[in-house]
Order: C-alpha cells, then structure tokens, then sequence
C-alpha cells in the first residue's frame, strides 16, 4: 500500500467519524421546553448572560442566542417567551447553625454560652 493510499484512508477514516458524531447529534431529542427573549444568567466562570435556554426532563440542555435555542425546538416543545424577564439558578441553602440546634437538643450536655441577648433571653425562629 502506497503512503497516499494511507493517507486517503485515514481522511476517509476521519470523515466518517465525523459525520457519525453529526448524525448522532441531529438525532437528539427536541427540548419539552425552551424559554427565550430573556437574561438567563448563567453563573458560569464569566457569569455571562444569555438570552435563551433549552430544558429536557429536569436538565437544562442548552443555553445561547434565541436563534441558536428556538431552532433546538420540536413540534411539541413548550415555548415560553419571557419578554427580558430574568431566569437565576436554583439556589440552595444547605447549613444549619450549630449552636441553635445544641440549645434545642436533649441528648447532649448544655453547652456554655459564649453569647447572650442583652436581657439575657435568646428568642429562637419559631418562638422557642
């Protein structure tokens, strides 16, 4: 086998792994929901705004231009136009202030208090 030879396959070899990647990625399913004509902020590295996003399931698939998402959208698609409202992340508030739950706890020892109202009573959430 020539060296051209060679190289013909190896381009042809790359060509059609190419156009199977496309093939793949034009068979992805349509979007059940795209909301576009806002600022989805996307609190990435550059925290960029973008004006449109794209959700399958609970994921969010796509985020761009509201050219790049609406063409992302099939016939069944739920469309939303948010007219520059804005979208933000879900947020989550995951902590607890560890001296509050001591205080309300009957398993463990009192523990001292470093800290005290000045009327010395502490009024908890809830009215405890």
């Amino acid at each position: 086998m020539t060296q051209w030879m060679s190289k013909v396959l190896v381009a042809g070899a790359l060509l059609a792994m190419v156009g199977a990647t496309s093939l793949l990625w034009a068979q992805e399913p349509a979007p059940d929901m795209v909301l576009s004509n806002g600022k989805i902020i996307t609190v990435d590295e550059r925290f960029s705004i973008a004006q449109a996003v794209a959700v399958r399931g609970e994921r969010i698939v796509a985020v761009g231009t509201n050219s790049e998402i609406t063409r992302l959208a099939g016939p069944n698609t739920r469309r939303i136009d948010l007219r520059g409202r804005a979208v933000i992340p879900g947020l989550i508030d995951n902590h607890m202030h560890l001296d509050l739950e001591r205080k309300r706890s009957t398993c463990c020892a009192p523990a001292r208090k470093p800290w005290a109202a000045a009327n010395g009573s502490i009024t908890l959430a809830g009215g405890r």
